[in-house]
């Protein structure tokens, strides 16, 4: 779900357990980075069908920024 996130052009990694990074150097401000993450949350947050039940998966983001150009 994560990899196939609108705009990202990004890489989706495990980093262990149930911990997952997102990289991308497409987004342009803040708020493209708040976006991305509330779009990340509304596709983990969809049920996944398991069997004959339905799973749910709740999640906390964090989002870090670096400067633009080395700066």
């Amino acid at each position: 779900r994560l990899a196939e996130l609108p705009g990202t052009g990004g890489i989706v990694a495990r980093l262990g357990g149930d911990e997952f990074a997102l990289a991308t150097d497409s987004l342009r401000s803040e708020r493209a980075a708040v976006w991305l993450a509330e779009q990340a949350l509304r596709e983990i947050r969809k049920p996944i069908p398991w069997r004959e039940k339905s799973l749910s998966i709740s999640v906390s983001i964090g989002i870090g920024l670096s400067g633009q150009a080395g700066q």
